[in-house]
């Protein structure tokens, strides 16, 4: 048995101690409250004071100095996206003086994550891009996330290198943001991709690299994308065949239309795909063949294909809708019917 004084002693305890923590919390929030109204006005003021200092190109701010760390980093990411040029050098000058940056390259450094993330974050505020780019390689996808990011804003080549290779990093968000970014870079990142596909660094960063190449299109990645319709990995082919779409040409329709064959149904539907994107009319007939494909995405990419190719196209729909091929038949006659649908509409 529990004695019931003691058990009562324990819970007056308990009690006492919730008591003083919510007192704590109570006085904290008033102190908040009576200091916020006073610390808004130091940091408009240290605002304006800097401001005016930078235009001025006096090389520091009194109310700036005197604000606290927090309320430091706050001022400069309020006024630093709305300068450039010289005024932005100087302010980023006055923090660097005042050890923001080297609070910024600390927090790098730490073992919390949240923290290297803000560390980072002040220190691309500020320009100081070097430690930033090391977070390019840190075991938190969320900090690569932030770091690629930054990286993909104002690319150097090497940055540009190094983005391309994290095409195969193992986080989807970190792909995602990587392939993102390049697309934004979009001619300048054609080169690092060159390499970078030439330097097979796997097949995951061989594929990724070939997709992002048929989003940027460029005629330098026409030769890669051709030879890569060859390559032993499904997924490698497929990426090559939409490539191929993107760069266009004659010698890239002939290997569309020979990957019409394709064993692998998703490296087909890409080749169907692309010889729509290319307008190959002239690859009619092997695109209808495709209607009686065993796989419906394959069948589907054909029919939409061969209407997108317009009179010529539709011939071949309606004859392969005429036709005693039974599977072929329907679909291509269901795609007839849904596209003259949708043209009445």
């Amino acid at each position: 048995m529990i004695d019931t004084s003691l058990l009562l002693i324990v819970l007056a305890a308990e009690l006492a101690v919730l008591l003083l923590v919510l007192g704590l919390l109570i006085i904290r929030s008033v102190l908040l409250a009576l200091r916020g109204p006073g610390r808004r006005r130091r940091i408009r003021q240290a605002e304006s004071d800097l401001i005016t200092a930078i235009e001025s190109g006096r090389p520091t701010s009194y109310p700036f100095a005197k604000l606290g760390r927090k309320d430091q980093i706050e001022v400069i990411f309020e006024l630093l996206p709305s300068l450039s040029g010289e005024p932005r050098k100087r302010l980023a000058a006055v923090a660097s003086d005042n050890g923001i940056a080297d609070w910024g390259l600390k927090w790098c450094d730490s073992r919390h994550w949240f923290v290297r993330l803000r560390g980072a974050e002040v220190l691309s505020v500020l320009g100081e891009r070097g430690p930033v780019l090391m977070l390019l390689g840190d075991e938190r996808a969320e900090v690569r996330i932030r770091a690629v990011e930054w990286a993909a804003a104002e690319p150097q080549s090497a940055e540009l290198e190094k983005l391309c290779l994290m095409l195969g990093d193992p986080d989807p968000g970190v792909r995602f943001t990587v392939a993102d970014g390049l697309l934004r870079v979009g001619g300048n990142a054609v080169n690092p991709l060159v390499r970078t596909i030439e330097r097979d660094a796997g097949p995951d960063t061989t594929e990724a690299a070939l997709r992002v190449a048929s989003g940027i299109g460029d005629h330098r990645l026409a030769a890669l994308a051709i030879e890569h319709c060859q390559d032993p990995r499904d997924g490698v082919r497929a990426a090559a065949a939409a490539a191929c779409g993107s760069v266009g040409g004659d010698d890239a329709a002939r290997t569309l239309i020979s990957l019409l064959d394709d064993p692998d149904p998703d490296v087909r539907r890409e080749a169907v795909n692309s010889l729509g994107r290319m307008n190959s009319w002239a690859s009619a007939p092997k695109v209808a063949a495709l209607l009686g494909d065993d796989e419906w995405p394959v069948k589907r990419a054909a029919a939409v294909v061969l209407d997108g190719f317009g009179p010529p196209g539709r011939l071949y729909l309606r004859r392969v809708a005429s036709s005693d091929d039974g599977p072929a038949a329907k679909i291509a006659s269901q795609a007839l019917g849904t596209f003259e649908a949708e043209a009445r509409a």
